[in-house]
């Protein structure tokens, strides 16, 4: 059988190519995560970490996966208590269409939802790994064969 799917106020950890994004789920195959403005048509690339704001969008789950593998990881919950769930859900729903800073060090994808679950903002992706070289290639989605 399928593993259980996603609770309301679970993060999802989506494995792109080259880097993770992360989102928060918000129930009926819906999460919430942040999107660089450039990205309101194509998104996935990773312009998003060249940019210094974004965008908190209310997508479908499968819209903002492109094919990519993805998993449930609250992987903070032995570090941190969790907020309340309804209260995760409030605060993750009043941050929808707002314009946020963002940078990759201290504002990225991983602490806005580790803000969202825990009211504290964490990255352990930064400092693991690599920052792209300054060509400003766009890397592909996982599933989409488009250039």
């Amino acid at each position: 059988h399928s593993p259980p799917g996603p609770r309301p106020g679970d993060l999802i950890e989506i494995f792109r190519v080259g880097y993770e994004h992360w989102a928060i789920y918000v129930g009926d195959d819906c999460v919430v995560h942040l999107t660089a403005p450039s990205e309101e048509f194509e998104a996935g690339s990773i312009t998003s970490i060249f940019s210094n704001r974004a965008i908190v969008k209310y997508s479908r789950l499968e819209d903002v996966l492109h094919g990519c593998s993805w998993k449930v990881n609250n992987k903070l919950d032995g570090t941190y208590l969790p907020l309340p769930m309804d209260m995760i859900i409030q605060r993750t729903k009043q941050m929808i269409n707002k314009i946020v800073h963002y940078n990759l060090i201290e504002e990225n994808c991983e602490h806005f939802v580790n803000n969202l679950r825990y009211g504290v903002p964490r990255s352990q992706q930064v400092g693991r790994h690599w920052l792209p070289a300054d060509d400003g290639f766009p890397l592909r989605s996982c599933g989409s064969s488009r250039q």
